[in-house]
């Protein structure tokens, strides 16, 4: 068996590591405005600073480890990438339609490599 991994996997694991990028941002903007800004809600904003630092060391471990063919992260990927759809939904129907379609085409194109059966193949989650 070869050691390279297949194209589908490794634009699947690419566009992982750009999620875990784009989070990160996500994560430092909103720690950036809870220090600087004041918060109607504090603990509310706190949280969502928690939840997108937490969300940035799971992109980032699920790539890691899809990166390294362990086909257990594989699922929770899809799973997230299908949980960022209506988050996409929201933002055209907020007016930042340009991103709501960036986020779905992201979204759609890693779920698809995910799913691919080159990828599947190489994790070993398909019929033996």
């Amino acid at each position: 068996m070869s050691d390279a991994l297949p194209t589908t996997l490794r634009a699947a694991v690419t566009l992982l590591w750009v999620e875990t990028a784009g989070m990160a941002v996500l994560a430092a903007v909103e720690i950036f405005d809870v220090l600087t800004k004041p918060a109607r809600y504090v603990q509310w904003a706190i949280a969502l600073g928690v939840m997108l630092v937490l969300l940035t060391g799971l992109f980032g471990f699920l790539a890691y480890r899809l990166a390294h063919r362990r086909g257990g992260g594989r699922n929770t990927a899809v799973v997230l990438n299908l949980l960022a759809l209506p988050v996409g939904w929201y933002m055209i129907q907020g007016g930042l339609a340009a991103f709501g379609v960036l986020l779905w085409a992201l979204c759609a194109a890693t779920i698809v490599l995910l799913l691919a059966p080159p990828t599947t193949r190489v994790l070993g989650l398909g019929p033996r």
